[in-house]
């Protein structure tokens, strides 16, 4: 999948290593497939963490009223920038290991799974941010207006 790709490589040059054994060959196959399999349904997970943070963040967290004040500060969005980020990361390493097999073919594999939650995480930081931006311009919103374009 294209978003992945540059972390992943070529299918090729994967399957280069395991030529010389038709079981790993095959096993190394399986995992690839799986891979990509895996890839799609983490965006997809990225995606939908981001909004639904998004969308939390400026419906129901910035209308709490609590001791200290409404939640109009900026650490506050951030906060849901890094919960999101920490969501999506746990998450995807979850998804991986439920939807990859053969992760343990070679030490090329197995480093995959940290470095696509890894990205999956920012790829979800950046549809929370995506988000934000629209919702501070198009809607209107009490949140903090460092995202807005106009007053």
């Amino acid at each position: 999948m294209i978003p992945y790709d540059w972390i992943t490589g070529s299918q090729n040059a994967f399957l280069q290593a395991f030529r010389d054994d038709d079981a790993k060959l095959r096993r190394a196959r399986e995992f690839w497939n799986s891979l990509q399999n895996c890839e799609l349904w983490l965006l997809i997970a990225a995606f939908a963490i981001g909004v639904v943070l998004a969308v939390l963040y400026y419906t129901w967290w910035n209308k709490i009223a609590r001791p200290g004040g409404y939640h109009y500060r900026i650490r506050h969005w951030a906060l849901f920038a890094v919960l999101s980020f920490v969501i999506c990361f746990f998450g995807s390493y979850w998804l991986y290991d439920i939807i990859v097999v053969n992760k343990t073919i070679s030490s090329v594999a197995q480093g995959f799974q940290f470095s696509l939650t890894f990205i999956n995480g920012a790829f979800c930081f950046i549809f929370y941010f995506i988000v934000s931006l629209l919702w501070c311009n198009l809607w209107k919103t009490n949140a903090y207006p460092f995202l807005k374009f106009r007053k």
